[in-house]
């Protein structure tokens, strides 16, 4: 299970990386909204990796950060999630407090598939502020990565 979660995270990665360079080669014509998406796609990996190792995050969920961050985030995201997943069981109960200042407690195999999920998500959002914006957003549907 532990390779899967490390494929879906590659997977992540990559797309993720797909959509930095659309940011990079059209500048002039990323909206604000798609701009913020991406941050806080990023700062919520970051977050729960946080959460995991029991560290301060550097970003706050919302906070706009620029696309060199976020590139820098998204190498950073996969590398942390990959060491979790070297050293802790899948089944690891993790205490954290949310943003709302709420505590919880989940297993790790559920925060890291919530990490993924919520990623896709917000791609998708990105995809259609890319439309609307006359950019032709890449494919990132995980059965053509797989091709």
């Amino acid at each position: 299970m532990k390779d899967f979660f490390k494929e879906i995270l590659v997977y992540q990665f990559q797309m993720n990386e797909k959509i930095i360079k659309i940011f990079e080669n059209n500048p002039d014509k990323i909206s604000e909204k798609a701009h913020l998406l991406f941050s806080h796609s990023t700062n919520s990996h970051h977050i729960w990796n946080a959460r995991i190792l029991g560290k301060t995050p550097q970003f706050a969920v919302w906070e706009l950060t620029s696309i060199e961050i976020i590139k820098e985030k998204n190498k950073n995201n996969l590398e942390t999630s990959f060491e979790i997943l070297d050293s802790l069981d899948l089944e690891t109960k993790i205490s954290y407090q949310n943003s709302d200042g709420e505590n919880f407690v989940k297993s790790l195999k559920d925060i890291i598939f919530h990490i993924c999920n919520h990623s896709t998500y917000h791609r998708a959002q990105i995809a259609t502020e890319l439309k609307i914006n006359n950019i032709t957003p890449p494919s990132t549907d995980f059965i053509h990565y797989k091709v």
